[in-house]
């Protein structure tokens, strides 16, 4: 297992980056509902993401779950904060960028 690694199963993205793991949820017909295919690769990605910081190779190990629709959505309305998250409306004022 190395210090940057992405997985792809059949309905979830794997990745671990400058420690932080991000589980990306990717069964948008169903609209991420959770099947026992994904359970079983959600299992597998925890299980990654609890290897790499059993081995240290991080001093903090940040989990990021996010939801395909969800990252594109927010992609498409160029409503993405400075870190990558989705903005929050009601703490941001109108006209004023993060």
């Amino acid at each position: 297992m190395e210090e940057n690694e992405e997985q792809r199963w059949e309905t979830i993205v794997y990745t671990a980056k400058e420690g932080i793991a991000t589980i990306l949820l990717n069964r948008p017909r169903s609209l991420n509902a959770l099947d026992r295919q994904m359970f079983l690769e959600l299992r597998k990605a925890l299980r990654r993401a609890a290897a790499l910081a059993k081995r240290n190779l991080y001093k903090e190990l940040s989990l990021d779950i996010r939801s395909a629709l969800e990252v594109e959505a927010a992609a498409q309305k160029e409503c993405l904060s400075s870190n990558g998250l989705p903005k929050d409306p009601a703490l941001t004022k109108k006209g004023t960028d993060e």
